[in-house]
């Protein structure tokens, strides 16, 4: 379960029913959902829209949405998944395209990653993204993420694999 947290321009926090017009932004970008998981973005804030924001904010505890505290919009989401074993947990997440390339995932996903490594239930962490996610796989290795081999799937965009160890120099997990 993840819990808030503040980062110098960031408040991370519980996604809410309020965030849905930032989410419809967010999620109506078709080059958002493709880099995201290759789904077809939302067309419009209709019934099917609010029934998906309702799910993502009653299993919010896996998630924390990213508010920039200066505006109170939410400029990126974070997802933890279990990854492979239950000492590895999964990351994901989003920049809504108005603010990207302005530090806002390095400052999330290096707190998330902190609070990761606080919590002592995970040795790693993995991410992935597609081939041509470029600036997502030069964070993932600016933050000390080990690219590894990756299986292709076919009919599946290729994707690369990342994946970082959280214990400390000198500490070792059997």
């Amino acid at each position: 379960m993840l819990t808030p947290m503040n980062t110098r321009r960031l408040l991370l926090r519980k996604p809410q029913m309020s965030d849905a017009e930032d989410l419809f932004a967010m999620l109506s970008d078709a080059e958002t959902c493709r880099m995201d998981g290759n789904y077809p973005p939302y067309s419009a804030m209709d019934e099917a829209f609010f029934a998906d924001v309702q799910a993502i904010v009653a299993d919010g505890d896996d998630r924390l949405f990213a508010q920039e505290r200066a505006s109170g919009r939410m400029v990126a989401i974070l997802h933890v998944m279990p990854g492979e074993d239950s000492r590895q947990a999964e990351i994901g997440f989003i920049v809504t395209p108005a603010v990207r390339r302005q530090g806002y995932a390095r400052e999330a996903v290096s707190a998330l990653l902190a609070q990761l490594a606080a919590s002592g239930d995970y040795v790693s962490v993995k991410a992935t993204c597609y081939m041509d996610n470029l600036p997502c796989a030069a964070l993932l290795l600016s933050l000390g993420f080990e690219e590894m081999p990756c299986a292709q799937a076919d009919g599946v965009l290729p994707q690369r694999l990342f994946v970082k160890s959280l214990a400390s120099k000198g500490e070792h997990h059997l």
